[in-house]
């Protein structure tokens, strides 16, 4: 198995996948294929563009034996030539308790099937399991995945092999779960459990436990993350680092007539029409579907929402290769009021996100609110400005809507010359064509959030302490932004015995 890395934003990651001799292009959406009852045939999920799948061994192990092989493998009984994922029936023991079959065997039936990621006999942990639960699933898989090296090590090279991480709600379980895991020679890393947080809308736990394990796993393996097949949060998923995810959604929401969008699921016969041009939605009307027979009109929609969340996939893949990853997802975050608290954890994870986050970017950065006074271009430029002292202890700071506007009074200046617009904190007046000062959007300052102001105004005050300085000339633009944002920088400059004279300016000019 090969995983070469082109782009990388955030945690997220644009790349080729290669098993043997095929490939998927990542991050990928792997639909689930029935490996007995298909709703879209596997060949027709090759032809909408999905060019990996998964589907499940211990089914096909029940329902064809070692007969599989006379069938042309799990390829033939799925009628799918795409990279093909097979899971051990770890679901099934989430779903029913056990399964009659060990890991071995099942890893044996695998590679037998002629699988390309297979998966280790797992025992997922679930997001209700008590933590004595928790840790037994986490010892459990860990204990299969070793007994299960046998077949990894003479199968290298002819197909890839998957290791879950368990521990579910129990952050520190997962932790030790991956670091263990990364001793192991696998070639995937798979998180597990998210189901019933995907199927509860609890988001925020869902991306915690996504991210902490990918703090723990090793950074140029692959990372798949099992049940994840909602249009609200692919973006959320592989902003924290996951390259693949699977789900069964598109066709389990269809029996339930639940018509996907791209901002959420909606209810098929609650429709005035269909918002959608896709193929199937292009072809008929809401009423003509609705009155198709009712397996008919599974497959059509089932098939629809495969088509959404294609559209999604390649939106986030075409976000990650132009660097902009977090403005759509925060974006995203405004879909559901339940994604809204996964605006706070990637600010606190906004740290983790600096590593792999270009300095430089082809578009300029659109920001809205104080959460984007954490995007990691901006916190990574605003550290390397941190790291240039001023030549003396005394600084002018010029106040102004945007780094691009001109205050008469700069001119002749004595001292280092620093540029204070909303979000950006000390622009050096040398600095100022630098990425991402001048290259970034914002609203009219008149209509930002006050916690954007109240942020700037920190970032200044801890530059310029950090600094040793103490005194400082303020020149301000006219706006009542500008007036505003200098009164909070005095006051903290003030209370950390900072002298301030504020002075202020002619209407500015752009540069």
């Amino acid at each position: 198995m090969s995983f070469r890395i082109r782009d990388t934003d955030l945690l997220g990651r644009t790349g080729t996948l290669r098993v043997g001799s095929r490939s998927v292009e990542t991050p990928a959406f792997l639909p689930v294929i029935h490996p007995v009852n298909q709703v879209v045939p596997g060949g027709e999920l090759l032809s909408m563009g999905f060019g990996a799948a998964i589907t499940n061994s211990y089914i096909a192990y029940r329902r064809y034996g070692h007969g599989i092989s006379e069938r042309g493998g799990i390829h033939g009984v799925t009628g799918y030539d795409g990279v093909l994922m097979t899971d051990s029936g770890g679901y099934q023991v989430l779903e029913y308790g056990d399964v009659d079959v060990d890991p071995l065997t099942i890893a044996e039936y695998q590679a037998e099937m002629g699988s390309d990621i297979a998966v280790v006999l797992d025992r997922p942990t679930g997001a209700s399991a008590s933590r004595e639960r928790a840790l037994e699933t986490v010892e459990e898989t860990l204990r299969a995945a070793r007994e299960t090296l046998r077949v990894v090590e003479r199968t290298r090279g002819r197909m890839a092999w998957a290791l879950p991480i368990q521990g579910g709600l129990h952050l520190d379980l997962v932790e030790r779960s991956a670091r263990e895991a990364s001793a192991l020679p696998y070639d995937v890393y798979s998180v597990g459990s998210p189901v019933e947080l995907m199927n509860s809308y609890r988001f925020r736990e869902l991306a915690s436990l996504l991210l902490t394990a990918k703090r723990n796993l090793p950074p140029e393996r692959p990372v798949h993350l099992f049940g994840a097949g909602h249009p609200l949060t692919m973006a959320l998923a592989v902003a924290l680092g996951a390259d693949t995810f699977d789900s069964a959604s598109y066709v389990l929401f269809a029996r339930e007539l639940r018509y996907m969008t791209r901002c959420g699921v909606r209810e098929l016969r609650a429709l005035s029409e269909l918002p959608c041009s896709c193929p199937i939605c292009s072809k008929y009307t809401l009423r003509e579907l609705l009155e198709l027979p009712r397996a008919q009109l599974v497959g059509l929609v089932a098939r629809h929402n495969l088509y959404v969340l294609r559209e999604e996939l390649l939106e986030v893949r075409q976000a990650v290769a132009e660097g902009r990853l977090w403005e759509y997802l925060m974006h995203k975050t405004s879909c559901h009021p339940s994604l809204h608290p996964v605006r706070s954890l990637m600010v606190e994870a906004s740290g983790d996100f600096s590593e792999f986050t270009r300095l430089y970017k082809r578009r300029a950065a659109f920001l809205f609110g104080p959460e984007d006074l954490h995007r990691p271009e901006l916190e990574s430029a605003r550290a390397r400005v941190r790291r240039v002292r001023p030549r003396g202890d005394s600084v002018l700071l010029v106040v102004a809507p945007s780094v691009r506007l001109q205050l008469p009074g700069i001119a002749g200046a004595e001292g280092d010359v620093y540029l204070v617009a909303p979000f950006l904190g000390p622009v050096p007046v040398g600095l100022v064509d630098a990425y991402p000062f001048s290259q970034s959007v914002s609203p009219d300052p008149e209509s930002l959030d006050r916690r954007v102001l109240e942020g700037t105004a920190d970032e200044v005050a801890a530059a310029l302490s950090g600094w040793g300085i103490s005194r400082v000339r303020m020149l301000v633009s006219p706006d009542r932004a500008s007036r505003e944002l200098s009164g909070m920088i005095a006051s903290r400059l003030g209370g950390l015995g900072i002298a301030v004279s504020l002075e202020p300016s002619e209407h500015p000019d752009h540069v």
